[in-house]
């Protein structure tokens, strides 16, 4: 449940963090690799996951998703509906 809009995380490793509830309208995720993460109820939109490992990430309820950038993600998620 953290309040991060606009945070940066290009190319960060954040394999198996648990994002769950947090408010990340705006952040930047290209090229991370959120493999095994959950997103689970956060608010993405306008978050940019281009080019990011979202392998088995779990997005089930997360706000906003179809706002976002998923330019050449890799991997399967879980829940995400864009």
């Amino acid at each position: 449940d953290a309040f991060l809009p606009g945070a940066l995380f290009v190319e960060a490793n954040a394999r198996g963090v648990d994002f769950s509830g947090s408010i990340l309208q705006n952040s930047d995720f290209r090229r991370a690799n959120v493999e095994r993460s959950s997103f689970a109820g956060a608010t993405i939109t306008d978050a940019t996951f281009d080019f990011a490992n979202v392998s088995l990430t779990d997005f089930t309820n997360a706000i906003g998703a179809s706002k976002g950038s998923w330019f050449n993600i890799q991997g399967t998620p879980v829940g995400l509906v864009l």
